[in-house]
């Protein structure tokens, strides 16, 4: 028999409140066990996989890497290009 139940009732909250949050808290407070997690089990990879996404990586970042060379090259390219008409036969930038 409860003869303070409310008592009681903050009690309960209490400890509730100190085993959501054992994580938070260094010490543990009296008559509350903290129970730890075993270690995780690594999962053994298959490098088949791993190899495949390294070549499609390697493929992409090179398709990648040409393409902005090319746009970085012909840019420059075109530029110089409309300088030497204008220089040599005197045509607009803007042709």
């Amino acid at each position: 028999m409860i003869l303070f139940p409310a008592l009681e009732t903050r009690n309960q909250n209490l400890s509730n409140l100190l085993l959501c949050c054992k994580g938070l808290f260094a010490v543990p407070a009296a008559g509350i066990s903290v129970r730890q997690e075993p270690p995780r089990q690594l999962k053994k990879e298959n490098h088949a996989m791993n190899i495949g996404y390294l070549i499609l990586i390697i493929f992409g970042g090179s398709i990648g890497l040409l393409s902005t060379l090319y746009i970085i090259v012909s840019l420059f390219a075109t530029i110089g290009y409309k300088i030497y008409r204008k220089i040599k036969y005197g045509m607009s930038l803007y042709d």
